[in-house]
Order: structure tokens, then C-alpha cells, then sequence
């Protein structure tokens, strides 16, 4: 028995794909097929949900790729998290603002703030400046500040 292509250790597949982890301690995507998809390999491979999975770079940096391994976007982020409500939670690494980021790949609104939270009844909650709120709405829009 060949074990030169066995994995470290190996999750389920959910949404057509399965996590698996080599010795090095890098993971990946392994497809129904047994084949890694676009032989790519990451510091952290997380689980698809929705057509799309986080992985993280050596540079600690995130991404999200699609279930053909395409890079969502063309920015990278502090932090990420999982796709709700048709956006994702993403921390830019320059300036460490928090913006949301569509299926499209680009940041709704192309707005960035000090902290979002994910969509609830159609608005997320931002922090604009320190202790002053409002709500985004789905077209990118602040519907209201607050103090």
C-alpha cells in the first residue's frame, strides 16, 4: 500500500470538498475526485459554505476562493469571516478598518469602518468614528448615525 499521498489528518467534505492537512502542517481542498484543488496548498484551508472557503496565506494574510480556486477579489485581509447574509467580514491589513465584502469581490459601498457587524434585516451595524453608529444598507448607504 502506497501512503506517499496520505494526509496528516482530513475533515468531511462539505459542499463537494473535504479539508486535509499534510505533515508540514499546510492544508488544503481535496475535490470528490481525490485531487487537490489547483494543487494549492495554504497555512489554513477552511471549509466551503455557500460556493466560497477562507485560506490563509504564508504572509498570514486571508482570501476567499471559489470552488474552482479562484482568489475572490484582489485585496488580501487582516481578518476574515465567513459569508452572511451575501457578505463577508473582512479586516483590512493596512489600516486594520472593517468593510463588507460581496460574492462580487469588492467591498459594498467601497466604504471601510472602524468595526461592521454582519447583515441582519437588511442592515449592518458600522462604527463611523469612535462611539458614533449607524446602519448600512444593501446599496452600500448609511441609513442612520447615532451617538
Amino acid at each position: 500500500m502506497n501512503t506517499d499521498n496520505w494526509f496528516s489528518d482530513a475533515y468531511n467534505f462539505h459542499d463537494g470538498f473535504a479539508c486535509v492537512l499534510r505533515a508540514d502542517g499546510l492544508s488544503a481542498h481535496l475535490t470528490t475526485e481525490g485531487k487537490i484543488l489547483r494543487g494549492q496548498w495554504y497555512e489554513y484551508a477552511g471549509f466551503f459554505h455557500n460556493g466560497f472557503a477562507k485560506v490563509e496565506f504564508e504572509n498570514g494574510l486571508k482570501a476567499f476562493i471559489d470552488n474552482e480556486g479562484n482568489i475572490l477579489g484582489d485585496e488580501r485581509f487582516l481578518s476574515a469571516y465567513s459569508f452572511s447574509n451575501g457578505y463577508a467580514r473582512v479586516q483590512r491589513h493596512g489600516d486594520g478598518k472593517w468593510g463588507l465584502l460581496g460574492k462580487d469581490g469588492k467591498i459594498l459601498g467601497n466604504k471601510w469602518f472602524l468595526s461592521v457587524e454582519n447583515f441582519n434585516l437588511g442592515f449592518a451595524r458600522v462604527e463611523l468614528s469612535n462611539n458614533t453608529f449607524g446602519f448600512l444598507d444593501g446599496n452600500g448607504n448609511i441609513t442612520q448615525a447615532f451617538s
